[in-house]
């Protein structure tokens, strides 16, 4: 009886582990999944030509003389 019990135990205990480490993998195929692709899509930057305004060209004020009390 006692062997069937750490036979049941031993097996239970190796089923998680594998699951575990079936997890890791995935996640570890994800991560390299997602490098790859950065990698391959990745175009070179394109520069942005920025246009500068031009200097508004206004009437010039004349200048107010300042008021005697």
């Amino acid at each position: 009886m006692s062997a069937e019990i750490s036979n049941d135990a031993f097996k239970a205990s190796m089923i998680a582990q594998i699951k575990e480490i079936q997890e890791m993998l995935n996640e570890l195929k994800i991560i390299k999944r997602g490098d790859g692709k950065k990698s391959i899509k990745r175009k070179t930057a394109k520069r942005k030509t920025v246009k500068r305004k031009t200097a508004k060209r206004g009437t010039i004020s004349k200048r107010k003389t300042s008021r005697r009390r």
